[in-house]
């Protein structure tokens, strides 16, 4: 404590020699304001921050509902799952009959669509027959792109029959939704790439060749689950049909030309359901359902354009520009209302430039630097004030600290001099020794005495010299246990906060043994840690009509310092009897 006051008293003098001009209140408000926002433009790029952003996002798509009227028209788009009652009877889920897969391939291009897309991994060879079954229906088909895996490429039977190939991967935020998909050869782990291929192909199609936006070269793309279409007046509004393979002979003819057929499995008990931002049905989707989605954004025109990272910190140094002149010239209370005001303009201003624009706008991080601005800016009023108290409590409670530990080593000392005074007269080769473990009690509190906090390992050190030295006196009479249960190089406490509690222990036993000298007194001493809190107890025998020679000066002199050295409170003092027991317990915060 003694350091740490003498530490701030030289900072401040220091601070008083320079020669520097004091900044005013307004000039630093700027200044914190350049900083902030510079601080913006440097963090928003990062995968953290970016990660914060994404998971908030997810309340726009809330909040298109309300505002957002979605699309009316006809999907170009068709999903075919796969279920149980797709399949034929008896056959497995996994690795799905490639004969019956070949069928369906042949039905669906029957209804004569513009592009198939077989998101189903083909690694493995299965029946020999089956497989050309499959390969000869993607290849007569003539317009089959089909899925493959860097870990678990395709067949090269099937990608020779397919019009092409590429993997698919995507990316989740910290909560766990599928935010982006990867658009790269990086993230991809290979150069072709499931959507993109799919694209490709769409691109040689005559009816969608001018309709499909072109996305910036990045390694990861956001998925813009916003911008259902309505497939009929009252209808659900959905983004694309969705029905499973057996439902394939109920479909209209003529109804699937000219569409984008995308087959996957359906099964949500064997392949993972993803989450999505979406809500209430739309949560948790397939695979499948996502890349639609993914297809549908770029025939759709509907990629998501983050804002660049310089146009934030321009507007947020506005912002605090203008919220600095009202905390310097107006005070604190029109600054909370303008940051009241401003956090909801700023959330319309995202959630509208997202829903309507298609526009990535921050809005998680310049809301924490405007809240963080407004702290200081606060802060920076009553600074001076509450400095000035700390300073005076904090010299008033070293004043107290250091008068109860010279009270409670005079304590110590005082009897530790009429014991020896005792031993020189009865037993002069017994207080020799006695005389050589006080002097190394003394030394160690004259080393760690005007120290706030000492080692744990330290203390345990200093009470087993006491220990010893209580052994020369007491002999066979008493006995000690000590178990030190853990690692307690780094744990600190305060000086003499565990002395106090064996000394009466020593003190109760030899009440106790002479009112019962025929049997030996056992004390135990347990130090433990829970967590972040540290565990110190004694047991020692306990007679409540045994006269015990002590004034209480130490437990009321260490309770009195806990208060000094834990102000928070935090640390526990108990002591309990029973079956002729004395437990006293002490636990204290990890520090």
């Amino acid at each position: 404590m003694n350091r740490l006051i003498t530490f701030l008293l030289q900072l401040i003098s220091g601070l008083k020699l320079t020669r520097l001009k004091p900044v005013s209140p307004a000039s630093g408000l700027v200044i914190i304001s350049i900083v902030l926002s510079a601080l913006l433009i440097y963090l928003q790029p990062s995968p953290l921050v970016q990660d914060w952003e994404q998971r908030f996002q997810s309340n726009f798509h809330l909040f298109s509902t309300f505002f957002g009227t979605p699309k009316s028209g006809v999907s170009p788009i068709v999903v075919v799952l796969i279920n149980d009652d797709s399949l034929p009877e008896g056959t497995p889920r996994s690795p799905i009959n490639r004969h019956w897969l070949g069928s369906l391939i042949n039905r669906l291009s029957d209804h004569r669509p513009a592009l198939i897309g077989l998101n189903i991994l083909l690694d493995r060879p299965l029946n020999p027959a089956d497989d050309q079954t499959l390969s000869r229906a993607i290849a007569d088909s003539g317009h089959v792109v089909i899925r493959n895996d860097s870990n678990y490429p395709a067949l090269a039977r099937f990608r020779d029959a397919a019009l092409d190939y590429g993997n698919l991967r995507f990316r989740f935020d910290s909560s766990g939704s599928v935010q982006e998909i990867c658009h790269s050869s990086l993230t991809c782990r290979g150069n072709r790439f499931f959507h993109a291929r799919l694209l490709k192909q769409i691109n040689t199609i005559p009816a969608f060749k001018h309709d499909i936006a072109a996305a910036e070269p990045q390694n990861w793309l956001r998925i813009n689950f916003s911008g259902n279409r309505q497939l009929s007046e009252g209808g659900q509004s959905v983004r694309f049909p969705i029905f499973y393979a057996n439902e394939l002979d109920q479909v209209p003819a003529g109804a699937l030309q000219g569409k984008i057929v995308l087959i996957g499995t359906g099964f949500p008990d064997l392949y993972p359901l993803y989450r999505t931002p979406l809500a209430a049905d739309e949560q948790f989707l397939q695979e499948t359902e996502i890349l639609a989605r993914v297809v549908d954004m770029f025939l759709g025109n509907r990629l998501i354009k983050p804002l660049p990272f310089i146009w934030p910190g321009v507007i947020m140094l506005a912002v605090f520009l203008g919220l600095s002149f009202l905390l310097s010239r107006k005070g604190i209370l029109r600054g909370v209302w303008f940051t009241a005001i401003a956090l909801p303009i700023l959330f319309l201003a995202a959630a509208v430039a997202l829903t309507f624009y298609r526009v990535e706008v921050p809005f998680v991080l310049p809301a924490v630097m405007l809240s963080l601005f407004l702290g200081i800016g606060i802060i920076q009023q009553t600074l001076q004030e509450r400095f000035s108290r700390l300073m005076a409590e904090l010299s008033l409670k070293d004043a107290k600290i250091d008068f109860l530990t010279n009270e409670l080593h005079t304590h110590h000392l005082f009897n530790e001099l009429s014991r020896l005074n005792v031993m020189i007269g009865q037993h002069p080769e017994s207080a020799r020794a006695y005389l050589v473990e006080f002097a190394e009690l003394l030394r160690a509190s004259l080393k760690y005495g005007d120290q706030s906090r000492v080692p744990v390992k330290v203390q345990m050190d200093y009470l087993e010299t006491y220990l010893q030295q209580q052994g020369i006196i007491q002999g066979d009479k008493f006995q000690f246990f000590i178990d030190i249960k853990g690692d307690f190089e780094e744990a600190h406490a305060p000086w003499h906060v565990f002395f106090p509690l064996v000394e009466n222990a020593v003190k109760q036993s030899e009440a106790v043994w002479r009112a019962q000298p025929n049997q030996p007194a056992k004390i135990e001493i347990v130090l433990w840690k829970e967590g972040n809190r540290v565990h110190f107890r004694v047991t020692n025998p306990y007679l409540p009509d045994a006269g015990i020679q002590s004034t209480g000066k130490g437990l009321e002199n260490l309770e009195n310092r806990l208060k000094w050295s834990y102000p928070r409170g935090g640390y526990k003092l108990s002591g309990s009897s029973h079956a002729q027991i004395w437990t006293a317990d002490l636990e204290l915060p990890l520090s």
